[in-house]
């Protein structure tokens, strides 16, 4: 490691907050991959698929407040949340994909009821869903084949 690379990682530790979230924010490229995504993944939930939806998801997910560990878990929770909220289906209206610090500028922290929410983890994004102007919030990353995963789900 030279004088140069050491001084840079030393800054750029330094750097003021809004320096440090420029620097995680995605590029645009990756705002429209993972907002595309997510468009995929909420038209499943739209729909009503749940193994489609699924499909999109990370375990461990988190759902709402609880921790779901298997694919039948996930399936089943996510087809009790459909049924249960659904009267008429809702329309995707609006979509963004945020950085955490973006998500937390604009809209706040979020409720101590998702306290075990992952939208924090190093490599993650937000997406805020306008549902029928219900929100939704969704986080997301890259899995372990590099592919975009949804990790957690809240309404």
């Amino acid at each position: 490691m030279t004088v140069l690379s050491i001084a840079l990682a030393l800054l750029a530790q330094l750097a003021p907050p809004a320096e440090k979230a420029r620097a995680e924010a995605p590029s645009s490229a990756q705002r429209e991959e993972a907002a595309q995504f997510l468009g995929s993944f909420f038209g499943d939930l739209l729909l009503g698929d749940t193994g489609a939806t699924a499909s999109h998801c990370a375990l461990p997910f988190q759902l709402e407040d609880r921790r779901l560990a298997s694919r039948p878990e996930l399936i089943k929770s996510l087809s009790f949340m459909l049924r249960e909220r659904r009267t008429e289906p809702p329309v995707l209206q609006g979509l963004e994909v945020l950085t955490p610090a973006e998500m937390e500028a604009k809209h706040g922290k979020p409720p101590a009821r998702l306290k075990d929410f992952p939208w924090k983890r190093p490599g993650t994004w937000v997406g805020v869903a306008n549902l029928s102007g219900h929100a939704a919030v969704v986080t997301l990353a890259r899995g372990e084949t590099g592919a975009w995963v949804v990790t957690g789900y809240s309404d």
